[in-house]
Parts: structure tokens; sequence; C-alpha cells
């Protein structure tokens, strides 16, 4: 799966959180067997840890076996990226005018750290630098 796949299963998953009001039928061991397979191998420990201190501290205290086990069990649902997606930042300016106005205003550093921090998992329209759009809860 290409990095514009596996974002669009993951987002559906994410969709399927029960404070949603939906129901997810799967263990938490399957649903994270089907991410590891889903990820196939794109998912960063290193940077997921780097990107989410707190779920590095969560590991050093023992709260919490690995990064991939976090995501799986509650990073999803968070809305946390497991992997730096290369974005098109331009298009996605272009597209979210209040995001410009937040950089500016120095609440995220640029497109990119918004999409990672709050963007993916709000469901806004993305474009990576090599695919086309996506649509709203696509």
């Amino acid at each position: 799966m290409d990095p514009q796949d596996i974002l669009l299963v993951l987002r559906n998953v994410m969709a399927a959180d029960p404070g949603a009001g939906k129901t997810v039928t799967l263990p938490r061991g399957t649903l994270r067997d089907i991410l590891k397979a889903a990820l196939d191998g794109s998912f960063s420990d290193f940077w997921y840890l780097n990107r989410y201190p707190d779920v590095a501290a969560a590991i050093a205290e023992g709260l919490v076996p690995s990064a991939l086990d976090h995501y799986a069990q509650s990073g999803i649902f968070e809305g946390r990226m497991p992997f730096p997606a290369p974005l098109d930042e331009e298009s996605y300016l272009m597209q979210h005018k209040d995001v410009g106005a937040a950089i500016e205003g120095e609440a995220f550093a640029d497109a990119r750290d918004h999409f990672y921090s709050v963007g993916f998992g709000e469901g806004r329209a993305f474009r990576l630098e090599t695919n086309s759009i996506l649509d709203d809860k696509a």
C-alpha cells in the first residue's frame, strides 16, 4: 500500500471510534494485528516516539509495550500520525485558510505541523506531494 492508501484506511478505522457513537467489534489485539499488516513497515517507531514524547514516557514507565501498540490501542483514535507523510503544504494552505492564520499566530510551525497535530484527526482534506486530493472524511 502506498502512504495515501494507508492514511485512508487509518482514517476509516479512526472514524469507528466508540466515542463517536459507533461500535468497534474487533478485539484490540486483532486491531493491532490488522494495523501492523496495513502499515506494512510504514510505521516509524523512531518518528512516532519523537513526535509524541508522552508515548515514549509511557513506554519508559512500562504502561505501554511499544509505539505500535500505543498507536493501535489509542493513538489512531486520537488522530495521531503513524509516520511522516509527504504533505503538499501549498495545497493544504490553499484549502484551509485558517491554518495560515494559525501559523501566523504561531500556534503551529507550518502546514505539516498542523496536519500532524490536528488536521489529519479532524478529517481535513489533504494531498500528498505525489498523489491527488482526499476529500474531508474520506
